[in-house]
C-alpha cells in the first residue's frame, strides 16, 4: 500500500532515500508514525522525525502544543448559542483519556459512515445484450457504443443513430472487498483497545463501531492483493487517508515518552499568539470578559472596549466590527490571525496582528504581509480614507529582518517564539494599546 500522508505531506524519492516535501506555507514538525500493510497482511510502522522548519525547538513546539489546546479549550468555554435558536443540550457520555486524537477518529468514523452508506460494489457476473425500453440489469454504455454497429443492433437514421439493444450487465451484484480497507480498520480498532481502559473504550464505542463494520464488510474471500491506490474507489481511498491519520496520531503518542505527534506549527503559533496575547491584555487592561459581539474576549478600561478577534474575515460586504463597518477592496478576503477593536461612542480603531511560523523572512516580506491589511481593509462608506488600521503588527519566528520601521508608516516587526523574546512582544503589544488610545482621540477631537 503506498504511503498517504497527513497534513498535505508528500513522499518521494530522492536516490535511495525518501524525501518529505512540505505544502506550500505549512510547517511541519514532530514525529510522524506511519503505518504500511506489510507482506505478511500486518500493520507496521516506521517512524520519522520531522525537524522544525520554523526555528522551533522541542521546549517550543511542547509549549505550542499547550497552546493550541488552551485556545480550543477557551472558545469552547465561551461558546454561546442564540437567545432564539438551541442547537442540542450538552450530555457527558464519558471521560477519553487520549483526547488529542478525536479530531481524527471523528473524521475516520464519518468516513466509515460515508463508505457504510455506499459500498462501491461490482456489476452483475453476466453480460447480454437486452432491447432497448426492457429493463434488464445496468446499461454497460460504453461496451454498447464499442460493439454496438459490430453486432447490427446499431443503424443510422436522418436524426442520427439508433440502438436497438445495448448491452447489460446481469445478475446479483456485490461489494468490492479490501485487505487494506480492512487491515486499517482493524489496526484502529484495536489500537484504541490496547490504548484506553475499558471505562474510556465504552465512551468512544459509538465512534468505533462504524470502523469495526468497515473491517467486517471489506474482508475477501481470500487472501488475494490489493490492486494499486491509483485505481481504488475514491470512498475506500477517503477512509484509508483518514485511519492513517488515526493510526499516524495514536501511534506517535504510544510509541515514545515525551514524542509529540505531526504538528502544524504554523496553526499552534497562532494559537499561541492569541494565548500569550489573551493573557498580556488581562494583566494590561484588567478582568477579561466575553464578547457579545462574537469575538475571542473583551475588556473594558477608562470607558474603551478593547476586543480581541481571531481571525475576522473582511470581504465585499460590511463586517461590523465594534461600532463602525468596514470592507476589504482587494478581490479575495483579508482574514488576519488577530484583530485588535478600540471602541468609545461611535468610533472604533483597529490594529492587525499576523503570525508567521517562517524559518527566513525578508524585509520586502514584512512590506507585503502588512501592506494588505493597511491599504486592503478600508471603512465603509468612506473607503477612501488610507489607512483605516491604526497600524499592523507582524510576529514571526524568524530571525528579525531589518526592515524600515516610523509611526508613519503604521507597521512593526517583532520576532518571538513561546521560549525567547516575550519581553519584546510585550513592549510592542503595550505600545499597540496606546496607539490604539491615541488614534482614538484624535478623531474624537476631529469630529
Amino acid at each position: 500500500m503506498a504511503p498517504t500522508l497527513p497534513l498535505g505531506l508528500i513522499m518521494s524519492g530522492s536516490g535511495s532515500d525518501l524525501l518529505l516535501i512540505e505544502p506550500d506555507g505549512r510547517s511541519l514538525s514532530g514525529r510522524l508514525s506511519l503505518p504500511m500493510v506489510l507482506t505478511d497482511n500486518s500493520i507496521g510502522f516506521v517512524d520519522l522525525e520531522i525537524p522544525s522548519s520554523g526555528l522551533f525547538d522541542q521546549a517550543d513546539l511542547t509549549a505550542l502544543w499547550r497552546a493550541g489546546e488552551e485556545l480550543a479549550d477557551w472558545k469552547a468555554r465561551t461558546a454561546q448559542v442564540g437567545e432564539e435558536v438551541s442547537f442540542a443540550t450538552p450530555e457527558i457520555v464519558g471521560v477519553a483519556g487520549i483526547v488529542m486524537s478525536w479530531r481524527s477518529l471523528i473524521a475516520c468514523t464519518r468516513a466509515a459512515r460515508n463508505l457504510l452508506a455506499a459500498w462501491p460494489s461490482t456489476l452483475g457476473r453476466r453480460l447480454r445484450w437486452s432491447p432497448v425500453g426492457v429493463p434488464a440489469g445496468i446499461e454497460d454504455l460504453e461496451r454498447t457504443e464499442r460493439d454496438g454497429p459490430a453486432r447490427g443492433v446499431a443503424s443510422m437514421t436522418g436524426h442520427g443513430m439508433l440502438i436497438a439493444q445495448s448491452a447489460r450487465w446481469v445478475g446479483q451484484a456485490e461489494r468490492i472487498p479490501s485487505m487494506s480497507v480492512q487491515r486499517v480498520a482493524q489496526a484502529v480498532v484495536q489500537l484504541f483497545e490496547h490504548t484506553l481502559s475499558a471505562r474510556d473504550l465504552e465512551s468512544v464505542s459509538p465512534l468505533l463501531h462504524p470502523i469495526a463494520q468497515v473491517g467486517f464488510i471489506a474482508s475477501p474471500q481470500s487472501q488475494r492483493s490489493d490492486p494499486d491506490p491509483s485505481s481504488w474507489p475514491r470512498l475506500f481511498s477517503e477512509f484509508v487517508v483518514s485511519s492513517i491519520r488515526v493510526l499516524a496520531d495514536l501511534a506517535a503518542i504510544e510509541r515514545g515518552t515525551g514524542a509529540l505527534p505531526l504538528l502544524d506549527t504554523d496553526e499552534l503559533y497562532e494559537s499561541w499568539l492569541a494565548i500569550r496575547t489573551l493573557d498580556f491584555f488581562d494583566t494590561r487592561l484588567g478582568n477579561r470578559h466575553h464578547s457579545q459581539a462574537g469575538a475571542l474576549a473583551a475588556w473594558r478600561n477608562d470607558e474603551i472596549l478593547f476586543e480581541l478577534w481571531l481571525k475576522p474575515a473582511f470581504h465585499g460586504s460590511p463586517n461590523t466590527i465594534g461600532s463602525e463597518q468596514f470592507v476589504s477592496v482587494i478581490s479575495d478576503d483579508l482574514v488576519p490571525d488577530l484583530l485588535i477593536s478600540a471602541t468609545r461612542g461611535e468610533h472604533t480603531e483597529l490594529a492587525a496582528i499576523d503570525a508567521k511560523a517562517w524559518a527566513k523572512m525578508l524585509p520586502e516580506d514584512v512590506l507585503t504581509q502588512g501592506a494588505k491589511y493597511l491599504y486592503g481593509i478600508r471603512r465603509h462608506p468612506d473607503k477612501a480614507i488610507v489607512p483605516a488600521l491604526s497600524s499592523a503588527l507582524i510576529v514571526t519566528s524568524a530571525v528579525r529582518p531589518h526592515a524600515i520601521e516610523s509611526d508613519l508608516a503604521k507597521l512593526h516587526v517583532v520576532r518571538s517564539t513561546p521560549t525567547s523574546e516575550q519581553s519584546t512582544l510585550d513592549v510592542r503589544l503595550d505600545a499597540l494599546i496606546t496607539e490604539l488610545r491615541e488614534t482614538l482621540a484624535n478623531r474624537e477631537r476631529e469630529a
